[in-house]
Formats: structure tokens, sequence, C-alpha cells
């Protein structure tokens, strides 16, 4: 079972991407919704640190791009695969996400069927392998 840590602050997008995980793969999810609980629950203890780092780039207190600089700076989180999961399709916020360590980055399609299939991609990668730059944008 994956160990999955969601950050995003759309309660609706919350719930489409875990329902279309969950159609997928077995998993247990934390959630946040922002970007400073997502940092208080990484430090926490109890929940072991995440296999997968679902991040979205516009949140709250702490931006996800934020995050991503403190997660990759920190050596006990920076092996975390992490996912942005955004409704950016700029080009600047994928360079920058790339170049901070992210894994890839994911515009947020607009159905469950568009979740499941850009997931279905996502999990065929081997997540042990460091991300080609070609494979970053997943679509």
């Amino acid at each position: 079972m994956k160990r999955i840590f969601l950050a995003e602050d759309d309660e609706d997008d919350t719930e489409l991407l875990m329902e279309a995980i969950l159609n997928l793969i077995p998993a247990d999810f934390v959630c946040s919704i922002n970007g400073y609980e997502l940092l208080e629950k990484l430090k926490d203890e109890t929940p072991p640190i995440p296999d997968i780092l679902f991040l979205d780039l516009n949140m709250p207190m702490k931006t996800g791009y934020d995050c991503l600089k403190i997660i990759k700076a920190n050596p006990k989180y920076k092996n975390i695969q992490v996912v942005i999961f955004t409704t950016s399709k700029d080009l600047f916020d994928i360079k920058r996400t790339y170049d901070a360590g992210a894994d890839y980055f994911i515009s947020k399609p607009s159905s469950l069927k568009g979740y499941e299939a850009v997931l279905k991609k996502l999990f065929e990668f081997n997540p042990d392998i460091k991300t080609l730059k070609e494979q970053f944008v997943i679509n």
C-alpha cells in the first residue's frame, strides 16, 4: 500500500485525486490544506514519510514551490517522490519546479477519467529512477 501525502487547498480537487488514485492502487492518505500544515505533518514522526507527495503550487500560508524547496533541501525528505499537481501550465512553473527537484509535473485534468489517465502514466514509472526531463510533464 502506498503512503500518499496530498497538499491541496481545494476540497473538490482533493476528493477527485483520492478517488482516482484508489481506482488504480491501494493507498493511505494524509491530507493538508496549505503548505504550512504539510510541513508540520512531515515533521511529525507518527505518520511515516510518504512514498509520494502530491503538491499544489497555489496554496495559502506557504506555496507549493516554497514547500518543494524546503523538502528537497532536507536530507530526511529529499528522496520523497514529489509530484506537482496544479492548474498551471506555465513554462516558468514547469522549469522552476524541475530545477527545484520535483519528480513530475501534472496540470490538473477536468474529469475523473482525466485524473485516472495521468495517474496511470505516473504509476508506470519506476520511482527509484531519476525522472528524465522529457518525462517530467505528464499529460
